[in-house]
């Protein structure tokens, strides 16, 4: 791992062991702010969301650039086991991007963050500047929510089908 990220950082200027110190800030970051959403004042709230959205911005950022970096290498036909010890770095950086997917649903399952969500509206609604983009900012989380609940109504009914199917089987099981 030493000589991996002493390679990447001479030719490519970036060390990959600090792109993924940066994913782990960022995560930390993400849960901080969740726990600012739902303590803070009202008016503070407004303000998180854009701070979370742009720590998710940063964290895709850091994946183009791990990304990257590991197709320089296969492209410039590096040894096998250089990019066989670039992997598990890899590896860590899609399960920090996994917990932090984790957290963002973690947070849109809240009450506190579905008060948040109509409390910001209220909120922009009183600032004409920027309206567009803020919108768009509570239109993107009101659309996750909407995503969210689907999937879990979807596996409510999918439960339901199969204990029925369980009371069925059952029930012709003992005729």
């Amino acid at each position: 791992f030493f000589f991996v990220s002493c390679y990447q950082a001479h030719f490519f200027h970036f060390s990959f062991k600090h792109i993924l110190m940066r994913m782990m800030h960022q995560l930390v970051f993400i849960f901080l702010l969740w726990w600012r959403l739902v303590t803070c004042e009202e008016e503070k709230n407004a303000v998180n969301i854009h701070l979370v959205n742009g720590a998710c911005n940063h964290v895709v950022q850091c994946k183009t650039l791990a990304r990257r970096w590991q197709e320089e290498l296969l492209r410039n036909g590096q040894t096998s086991c250089l990019v066989k010890a670039a992997s598990p770095t890899l590896m860590q950086i899609l399960l920090v991007e996994e917990e932090i997917e984790a957290t963002k649903s973690f947070m849109l399952e809240q009450p506190e963050v579905t008060k948040f969500v109509h409390k910001a509206q209220t909120f922009y609604a009183d600032t004409p500047a920027g309206a567009d983009r803020k919108a768009a900012d509570l239109s993107a989380v009101r659309e996750k929510q909407r995503e969210f609940n689907r999937k879990k109504k979807e596996a409510a009914l999918k439960s339901q089908r199969l204990h029925q199917e369980k009371k069925k089987s059952a029930a012709s099981g003992e005729l």
